[in-house]
């Protein structure tokens, strides 16, 4: 079974949980760099599957818990994962179509590859899934619980990964949207008041955690590390018109001796992070609405295919044929979403096209790959099939007047 991104660093995490002690070698840096729930997972997932035996990855110096076994918790997300988007998506759109999106949905490249491995992303798409379920019962049912529900997961969501936050903050501000323009009284504002504090109850607890342990009250410090070590050197590379495999690691070996770090994985300690931090604040106060452009541009890279993904794979005919169109592909959903868009009615709509959004803002960079892009697959998918429905209604109301007119221009070159 493969091991996915990231996942050494949850491993050793899991790992230091049943041991009850972190390691020494992290520095405190791993349980500050990483959000604690899929070393949770991790680790409550072990205990069920009973593996202890240690493992050792090609190119790590270090055993960690053989966690294979937990694949198949993860597969078995991925179909829930698929069924509740089925129901989502029978909310809204025929059954035909419905089992048909959710086919597509379950067998894309990106999301098949990441539910195959033992990666953080099946559990933060299943549960981002189950927040928008609950979310669509508190727009169509007017029923508080399931909104405040729908925030409580998404504050969950962040735990297994910081980029959550973002998300969990649209969630809310849509509930609260809605809750003004339904509840314009007392009881709406009350309602509005527990949602934020729904939202806050997982995160505070960690936040307030991490500012005892280091002095920093923050949901994580990997943010800055990736813009210090990714983000940055990539705009650098571009738009100074340079090579990226060249400058990238010339680059890191100079952003390390800036800040006093051996090597990258040290660089994640809290020691190095103030220099980051202010390096990386710095460089946005010079840049800031040039390197948004550029990130906005580069969007491009994580949108349009999954290249990078079926690059890892044997490059069969079969694969080089699907990787040529699947641009294409694409590009055909994302018009068919924009339709969906135009002629829908719903309110939740609207709130899709903003949680795609955030998400393309804030993960879609030029150095990101396409598993960034499945927190709002569910959301394209969707959108495109309303667009689908409504095309598939006017050809259908079409067709026959089509015929018809077909038939009156072929009668009149018919000999009487």
């Amino acid at each position: 079974m493969r091991y996915g991104a990231d996942v050494v660093d949850y491993a050793y995490l899991a790992d230091d949980i049943a041991r009850g002690q972190f390691r020494d070698r992290w520095e405190g840096a791993a349980e500050l760099f990483r959000t604690p729930g899929y070393p949770f997972f991790l680790f409550l997932a072990n205990q069920v599957t009973g593996e202890k035996e240690k493992v050792v990855l090609n190119g790590w110096d270090k055993p960690i818990g053989d966690y294979n076994r937990v694949a198949y918790l993860n597969i078995l997300m991925g179909t829930f994962a698929a069924i509740t988007f089925f129901v989502i998506l029978a909310k809204f759109l025929s059954n035909r179509l419905s089992v048909f999106l959710t086919l597509a949905f379950a067998f894309e490249p990106t999301n098949l590859w990441q539910v195959m491995a033992i990666s953080s992303d099946g559990l933060f798409l299943f549960i981002l899934l189950l927040s928008l379920l609950c979310l669509i019962k508190f727009t169509l049912e007017n029923r508080y619980e399931y909104g405040l529900l729908a925030v409580f997961l998404m504050s969950l969501d962040t735990l297994v990964r910081p980029s959550g936050l973002p998300l969990a903050l649209i969630v809310l501000m849509y509930i609260l949207i809605l809750l003004v323009w339904s509840r314009r009284s007392l009881k709406g504002a009350l309602i509005g008041l527990v949602a934020f504090i729904v939202l806050s109850l997982p995160i505070l607890p960690w936040m307030a955690r991490n500012y005892v342990e280091t002095g920093y009250f923050t949901l994580s410090t990997l943010p800055s590390y990736a813009m210090f070590f990714n983000y940055i050197p990539y705009y650098k590379a571009d738009s100074q018109g340079l090579n990226r495999d060249e400058f990238i690691p010339q680059n890191t070996k100079e952003m390390l001796i800036l800040i006093g770090a051996p090597d990258g994985e040290n660089a994640r300690t809290i020691k190095y992070h103030p220099q980051m931090d202010g390096y990386v604040q710095d460089f946005l106060k010079e840049n800031f609405w040039s390197y948004l452009a550029f990130h906005i541009v580069s969007a491009k890279d994580f949108l349009f295919s999954s290249n990078p993904l079926l690059s890892t794979w044997q490059l069969n005919p079969a694969i080089r044929l699907y990787s040529a169109i699947e641009p294409y592909m694409w590009a055909a959903i994302y018009l068919l979403a924009l339709v969906g868009v135009m002629v829908s009615r719903h309110r939740f709509a609207l709130f899709l096209v903003a949680l795609c959004a955030v998400v393309i803002l804030t993960a879609g960079t030029f150095s990101s790959n396409a598993r960034y892009l499945l927190p709002i697959l569910p959301a394209i998918f969707l959108l495109a099939g309303l667009g689908l429905e409504r095309l598939l209604h006017v050809l259908s109301a079409a067709i026959p007047s089509l015929l018809r007119s077909i038939r009156s221009v072929s009668s009149l070159w018919t000999p009487s």
